[in-house]
Parts: C-alpha cells; structure tokens; sequence
C-alpha cells in the first residue's frame, strides 16, 4: 500500500471543522447582505418621501408667492389706504409756478 491514502481521524475533523467554518461564513454573508439591502430600501423610500416633501413646500412657497404679489400691488394698495384711511396720495406743487 504505498500509493493509498488513509485519513486519520485528526485530518476528518479538521476537514468538518473547515466546511462548518465555510457555512457559517456563508451564512453571515448572507444576514450582512439583508441587512445592507434591507438598508439601502429604506434610505431609497426616505429620499422619494423627502423629495415629494420638497415638492409640496416648493409649490406652497409659489403660491405664497403669488398672494403676495397680489396683496402688495400698488393700485390695491393705493385703493385700501383711500377707502380705509382716508389717505390721498401726496400731491407736489409746481415750485416754479408758486416763486414770485
């Protein structure tokens, strides 16, 4: 029997020993890539959920926008300072015509 090769009990262990080792390697890769995917949705649902968010207070800020455009016109203001106060606009005599 020069050419045969008998395993010794010590090499069965260490050979078990190393296929148990691979599949516990396996399995952690396996639970690490969950979770990193598992992550990696729900970092992507907050970002469209932020972007619909940004959204929305871009078009609150248009309207707001425009209600004060509306608000500060001048003619609507010109005309609730006349109906409300009492205020007339300022009226500048001619400095020319009033000299002697």
């Amino acid at each position: 029997m020069s050419g045969a090769y008998v395993y010794a009990p010590e090499a069965r262990a260490s050979r078990r020993l190393g296929l148990f080792l691979l599949v516990m390697l396996g399995v952690v890769l396996t639970v690490g890539l969950f979770y990193v995917k598992t992550r990696a949705q729900e970092a992507r649902a907050e970002v469209v959920r932020l972007e619909r968010a940004i959204a929305a207070q871009e078009t609150a800020i248009d309207v707001l926008k425009a209600e004060r455009a509306v608000l500060a016109a001048p003619d609507r203001l010109r005309a609730l300072s006349s109906q409300q106060l009492g205020l007339e606009p300022i009226k500048v005599a001619d400095t020319k015509a009033a000299a002697p």
